[in-house]
C-alpha cells in the first residue's frame, strides 16, 4: 500500500472514530449536540421528624433510600446532618442512610434530597425472585372469611391480572362483612395491601408490598404511597389502591420493597417521614454530566468533567487550538495565503480571544510597527541574532507596560489586555519580518503580515463560535475527525485558489499569441 493510500485509510479511520464516539455520546449518554436543550429533572425531598426523649440521650435514625430503577435515573443525592453523624450502607440490594448522635432532645428534623431524571433506556430488575409457594398469614378464624372473599373474586376473574383487580375492588368497596372482619383483625399486620397479599397467597400468587412516591409536581408533605407488586405472567406488576387500574413504573418512584421498615428510629417517638416533590428544567448538558459522573463511578475519573473547574477552563481554551490549526492548513494549502510563521496566526488568535478583536488588532499592529522600527536600528549596530531577539523581547515587554500604563491613565481599560499577547511570539514576529524586509523587500513583509492577520482573524471567528466551543469541549473526540481532515489536506498538491489568477493570466497570454499564428497560417494557405 502506497503512502498516499495509507494516509487516506488512517484519515478515514480517525474521522469515522471521532464521529462515531460523538454520536454515541449524544444518543446513548445523553449529551446534546446543540447547546441550550433542557430536560425535566425531579427533586424529591424526604423529611424525617421525631421527638427525642425528655432526657438527652443517644438517638439513631435509619432511612431506606431508593435504588436505580427502570425508567428513572438518580442523578444526585444530598443529606443534611444537623450535628448528626452520617453513614450510608448497602446490604442485599437495600440502601440505607443512618444518622446518629450522642445527645438529642426535643423535636428533631433530618433531610434527604435526591434529583431524578426519566430515562426509558434504563432497564433494571429491582424486584426479588418470586416465591412459588407463598404462605398466607391467617389464623383459623380468619381463614374461612378469607376463603369466601377469594372464591368470589376468583369466580369473577379470568386470570391473575383480573383476580387482583377484583380483590382490590372487593376490599375497597367493603360490601362483604368478611372484609370488615379481616380488616379489623389485620390492623396489626398492615393495611389493605397486606390483606390482599395474604388473600393472593391462598391462590398461590406471590406478591409484595412496595412503598414509594408518585412524581407529581408541587406535592408537599406527602406520606409514602403503598402499592402491591404481583407476579403476573412471569413479571412483576404494580397495582394501585387508589383505583382498580394497574400502574406502571412511569411516574412511581420505588423507595422500599418488601417487609423491611422504611424508617427506624431509636431514642425517639412520634417518628414519620414525609415527601415533597417539585420538577424543573435544567440544561441537558449539565444533566448528562451529572448522570455519567454519578453512575460511572471510577470510569468517571477519566472524564474531563472530573477535573477541577480551573483546569476545565484551561482545557476549554486548549481544545480550540486543533480547530485553529485546521483553519491554517486549509487557508495555506488550498487558498494559498502566505503567513509569517506556520502556526503563529493560531497564537495571535488565542490572544485575540482574551483581548477581543477590536481591541487586540490595533494594539498588535502598534507593537509590531514600533518593534520593526527599533529592529531596524539594532540591525545597524551588528548585534548577534540571539542578542538581537533578546533585546527585542525586552523592548516588547517595555512597550506592553507603557501601553498598559498609558491606557489606564487615559481610562481606556481595554488597553490593559495587551498583556495577553505572547511576548516571545511578538518578538519573533518582529525579527522574522525584519529578515524578510532585508532579504525580500517591504512587499513580502506586507503580504506575509497581512496574510498572518487575515488567517488569525479567520481562526478567531472560528474559535469564538458558541456552537464550535460547545462541540469542542463537550465532544473532544471530534478532534479525531479534525486530525483526519488535516491528514487529507496534507496530501493535496494541486493548484491553490490564489494561483488561479496567475495561471489565468498565463492562459490568456497564450490565447493572444495563438490567434495571430492561426491567422497567418490561413493567409499562407490562400
Amino acid at each position: 500500500m502506497s503512502s498516499r493510500y495509507q494516509v487516506y485509510f488512517i484519515a478515514f479511520v480517525l474521522i469515522a472514530l471521532g464521529l462515531g464516539i460523538t454520536f454515541y455520546k449524544s444518543n446513548e449518554m445523553g449529551f446534546p449536540l446543540v447547546k441550550g436543550e433542557s430536560k425535566e429533572v425531579w427533586t424529591v425531598e424526604a423529611v424525617v421528624t421525631f421527638r427525642a426523649l425528655t432526657d438527652p440521650k443517644e438517638a439513631k435514625v435509619s432511612l431506606t433510600l431508593p435504588n436505580q430503577q427502570s425508567g428513572i435515573v438518580i442523578l444526585d443525592e444530598q443529606y443534611t446532618t444537623n450535628g448528626y453523624g452520617l453513614t450510608t450502607r448497602e446490604e442485599n440490594n437495600i440502601r440505607q442512610a443512618q444518622w446518629s448522635i450522642r445527645q438529642a432532645s426535643g423535636p428533631q428534623r433530618l433531610y434527604y434530597k435526591t434529583q431524578l431524571l426519566y430515562d426509558w433506556k434504563q432497564q433494571i430488575e429491582q424486584m426479588p425472585e418470586p416465591n412459588l409457594q407463598p404462605q398466607a398469614d391467617f389464623n383459623k378464624n380468619e381463614l374461612a372469611a378469607a376463603q369466601t372473599i377469594v372464591d368470589k373474586a376468583f369466580d369473577q376473574s379470568s386470570d391473575v391480572n383480573t383476580l387482583v383487580k377484583q380483590l382490590i375492588e372487593i376490599i375497597q368497596t367493603n360490601d362483604l362483612p368478611e372484609v370488615g372482619f379481616l380488616l379489623q383483625q389485620n390492623l396489626e399486620l398492615g393495611s389493605k395491601p397486606q390483606l390482599i397479599k395474604n388473600l393472593l397467597a391462598l391462590k398461590g400468587v406471590d406478591s409484595t408490598i412496595v412503598r414509594g412516591v408518585y412524581l407529581e409536581d408541587g406535592q408537599r408533605r406527602k406520606l409514602p404511597s403503598e402499592v402491591l407488586s404481583v407476579y403476573v405472567d412471569n413479571e412483576w406488576k404494580l397495582y394501585n389502591f387508589e383505583s382498580d387500574r394497574d400502574t406502571s413504573l412511569e411516574n412511581f418512584l420505588i423507595w422500599q420493597i418488601g417487609g423491611n421498615s422504611l424508617l427506624d428510629v431509636e431514642g425517639g417517638v412520634d417518628s414519620q417521614v414525609r415527601f415533597s416533590i417539585i420538577s424543573n428544567f435544567l440544561s441537558s448538558q449539565k444533566v448528562a454530566v451529572w448522570n455519567n459522573l454519578y453512575l460511572d463511578g471510577e470510569d468517571a475519573d477519566l472524564s474531563i468533567y472530573a477535573l477541577p473547574i480551573e483546569q476545565q477552563s484551561v482545557f476549554k481554551l486548549i481544545l480550540l487550538i486543533p480547530l485553529g490549526a485546521l483553519v491554517v492548513v486549509f487557508l495555506r494549502v488550498l487558498v494559498g495565503i502566505k503567513t509569517s510563521g506556520t502556526f503563529m496566526p493560531v497564537l495571535i488568535a488565542l490572544a485575540f480571544l482574551e483581548t477581543t478583536l477590536i481591541t487586540g488588532l490595533p494594539v498588535f499592529l502598534t507593537i509590531i510597527l514600533i518593534g520593526l522600527l527599533i529592529r531596524s536600528y539594532l540591525s545597524n549596530i551588528n548585534l548577534l541574532l540571539v542578542a538581537r531577539v533578546a533585546a527585542i523581547v525586552t523592548i516588547v515587554v517595555g512597550l506592553m507596560g507603557l501601553i498598559s500604563i498609558t491606557s489606564h491613565k487615559l481610562g481606556i481599560e481595554q488597553g490593559l489586555t495587551v498583556t495577553f499577547f505572547p511576548m516571545i511570539i511578538l518578538a519573533w514576529t518582529i525579527e522574522r519580518m525584519s529578515i524578510v524586509w532585508e532579504e525580500e523587500g517591504p512587499k513580502d513583509v506586507l503580504v506575509q503580515g497581512s496574510g498572518s492577520l487575515l488567517v488569525a482573524i479567520a481562526c478567531y471567528f472560528v474559535m469564538t463560535s458558541e456552537a464550535i466551543i460547545y462541540i469542542a469541549f463537550n465532544f473532544p473526540e471530534i478532534h479525531l475527525a479534525t486530525l483526519g481532515a488535516i491528514l487529507i489536506l496534507g496530501q493535496y498538491n494541486g493548484y491553490r485558489l490564489s494561483e488561479l489568477v496567475r495561471f489565468g493570466q498565463v492562459s490568456k497570454s497564450e490565447d493572444e499569441w495563438n490567434i495571430p499564428a492561426q491567422k497567418s497560417e490561413s493567409q499562407g494557405g490562400n
